[in-house]
Formats: C-alpha cells, structure tokens, sequence
C-alpha cells in the first residue's frame, strides 16, 4: 500500500512540473473568437480537418517565430494573418508524413501590432505543441556595418550581422551608410608583378586581370623576346610550387643519404681487401658485401629480407664489421640513431686504425719451424711464417693480407703464401 501511495505521490509530482513547461491552450475556432496568447508553449488538441485560431500582439522592432510540433500521423498548415486579417505567410502544404512521424513546422513575420495564427489539420486529428516566441530584431534587412577593416550585412533573419567581405582600404561610414573605402577607380588596370590587375566597379579592391608569361609594363603584359626561355634551377623548382618541392626534396635528400653510405662501405670494403669494393653501390650485392667482410657466410644476406629477423640480423652483422675494424661491437646499435649513424659510418670508414688491429712485424722463424721449411719455397718462407704468427695470436685472413700488403709484399705473393701458412 506504501509503495502504491509513493508511486500516485510521484505521478502528481511529475504532471504538475509538465504542467509548468506546457500551458493547455483553449484555442478559438474563428478570428473574432481567436485565444489570445503569449511567448510561450501551448499543448492542444485538433479534429480531423479541424482548425484553431490564436493571436499574439508584437511591438515595432521585435519578429514572431512560430513553430508546430505534430503527433504522430499528423500533418499541420500554419497561417499568419496581420490585425486586418490579411494574409502575410502559410505552409499550408501540411508537410510531408515521414516514417509514420509529425513533420515539425515553422513561420515567422516581423509584422507588427496583433498576429493572427491559423493552426490547420489534414485529414487527421490529434495533439499538437504550439511555440510561439518574439525576438528583438537588431537591424534591418541590407543594413551594413563596419567591423574594423570587415563590412557586415544585416541578414534575412535580422538578428544579427553576418560578414559580407574584408575592405583592402578599410571600412567608412559616407552618408549613414557603412562601406569600403574607395581605392582606385573603376576599371584602371596596373602592373602588379607579372599579373595585371583591375579596379572593381565599386572602386573597393584589385583583382587580377591576366597574368603574364614574360613581365608586366605599363598595365599590359609584354611579350617575350626571340629565343626566350624560362629560368632553370630555383625558377624551375618554382614553377612546380609547393608540391612538387614536396617531393623533390626528399629525393634529392635520400640520394645523398645513399651516396654517403655507398663511399662508406667502399672505404670499410677496401680497407679490409675485399676484392670487389664497388659492390658497395648496388642494392642487394651491398649487403652480400657486409657479409663478406663481417666473415659470414653469403645467405646471411637472405636472413636480413626476413620482416623483424631481418633487423636483427643487419645489427649483427654491423656489430661484425666493427669488431673487424678494430672498434667496439656496441656500435652497430648507434648506427640506428639518425645523424649519429653518419658519424659512425665515417668513423669506420675513414677513421684511425686502433693499434690492436695492425698486425705483428715479421720474426725470424723457430727451429721447431724449420724441417718444415725445406718444403716451401725460399721467397715464401718469411710470409709463411709471418701468417702462422699473426693466425696464433688470433688475426684473421683479411687482417694478415692487409698488414703484409701495406709492408709492400705483392698480393699474389701473399696469396700463395697462404697456401702453406
């Protein structure tokens, strides 16, 4: 029984508040017998083919704004009539249904004095909303005004000032009437870089009236001589406008970045006597050269086209060639941070050899060497022995050719030297 009170306490709470928000109108059914109404919200009923009559009074300046709120399965016409019942507006096409809806409709007038509305049903009956409301009108329909350097126009609502256009000479008030200032007269044309511009009609601003190919000269385009030709370099670059600088940048930019590593590697390859330095410059023989000179097997280079593995792999093998060069392992993880890559590459490529990585000085050879050196040729023994010493102290090949080729032996006499050592 509580809970049935609660629920009958709460009902008659919630109707008196919409009862705040929404006024039952007691609408006429003639203009003599019109219901007299405010700036508010109505709630009322309609028969089928029915029509109510309201009227509302509206003082000079101010503008009515009604609008109709159907249910469902109804269509409304709405009328407005002046004090001498005239007509002034109507919708009466009663709208469209749509999806089995009400279709919402709206008037407005900013006639004065007493406003007739005439509320009109199709061939259904049902409730409607009715809102009427008055606006203060703040300019008149055309009116303009200056806003700094911007001419307003008061618009069809005439609520409010809307931007018409910005005055190059600025805004004036001439005669009550806001305007741009004038700045030419209409119709001069004059030269503005290699456009011709003309003065509007209302004398207010330049627009352009041709642009030239050549030059423009006392407000006409001049032709261009025999045999000329439009500048190259920046002009041309110039002529492909933001865009394609957009794009040649990069390229240009990308070229560059692929030079300066392309000479790196030929450097580094050279360096440590790899025989064909210039693979350097190919895509994908770059990289079975790294191999090479990180003493790797070539399908290494199959390894880095792997998604993810791949990068691993290239630091790996990054990792190698540093180590080959004498340098720390650690600085192949550098070489993925833009602009210290640079410096690396270059520290690899042209720097100072550590002195660990130049190789030890020839020494004569031991006598448990020598019932061994009767079976290699004489011219070849101390290379044979030089190759043997540096390979026990942990040298590599490459790093032994290179050491003997900078002592000046030839290369295919180190190379036969290997054979035996």
């Amino acid at each position: 029984m509580k809970i049935l009170n609660t629920i009958l306490i709460a009902l008659l709470i919630l109707s008196f508040s919409f009862s705040i928000l929404l006024v039952v109108a007691a609408q006429g059914t003639s203009f003599e017998t019109a219901e007299l109404i405010t700036a508010e919200t109505y709630f009322s009923s309609i028969s089928e083919y029915g029509k109510d009559y309201y009227k509302i009074t509206v003082n000079e300046g101010q503008k009515l704004k009604v609008r109709t709120i159907p249910a469902k399965n109804l269509a409304l016409g709405i009328t407005i009539y002046d004090k001498n019942k005239e007509e002034i507006d109507t919708t009466l096409g009663f709208g469209s249904l749509y999806a089995g809806k009400g279709v919402e409709d709206f008037i407005e007038t900013d006639v004065s004095g007493v406003i007739y509305i005439l509320v009109e049903a199709s061939s259904n009956g049902g409730m409607y909303t009715l809102n009427a409301s008055i606006v203060n009108l703040i300019c008149k329909f055309g009116e303009t005004k200056c806003e700094k350097d911007n001419l307003t126009i008061c618009g069809y609502s005439m609520e409010k000032f809307v931007f018409e256009k910005t005055c190059p000479g600025g805004c004036e008030i001439k005669e009550g009437i806001a305007q741009c200032k004038k700045i030419c007269a209409p119709d001069d044309r004059k030269c503005d870089g290699k456009k011709v511009v003309e003065c509007s009609e209302d004398g207010t601003e330049w627009g352009t009236y041709e642009s030239c190919d050549y030059k423009c000269k006392d407000a006409a385009c001049v032709e261009a001589p025999a045999g000329y030709e439009p500048s190259a370099g920046l002009g041309a670059l110039g002529g492909l406008g933001l865009l394609g600088a957009l794009i040649i940048i990069p390229i240009i930019f990308g070229l560059a970045i692929y030079v300066y590593f392309a000479l790196a590697l030929m450097a580094i390859a050279k360096r440590t006597n790899m025989e064909k330095p210039w693979f350097a410059w190919i895509p994908g023989l770059n990289l079975y050269l790294m191999t090479q000179i990180a003493e790797l097997p070539w399908w290494w280079l199959l390894l880095c086209l792997i998604p993810f593995v791949g990068g691993i792999i290239s630091i790996y093998i990054c990792w190698k060639i540093a180590e080959k060069l004498g340098r720390p392992g650690w600085w192949a993880l550098l070489l993925l941070i833009p602009i210290v890559n640079l410096i690396i590459m270059g520290k690899l490529a042209w720097g100072k050899e550590k002195a660990e990585t130049q190789a030890p000085v020839i020494r004569p050879l031991e006598s448990s060497e020598k019932s061994e050196k009767q079976k290699i040729p004489s011219d070849l023994q101390p290379l044979v022995s030089y190759i043997k010493n540096a390979k026990v102290k942990g040298f590599s090949d490459s790093e032994i050719k290179e050491a003997l080729i900078k002592q000046g032996w030839p290369a295919d006499k180190v190379e036969r030297a290997f054979r035996y050592g």
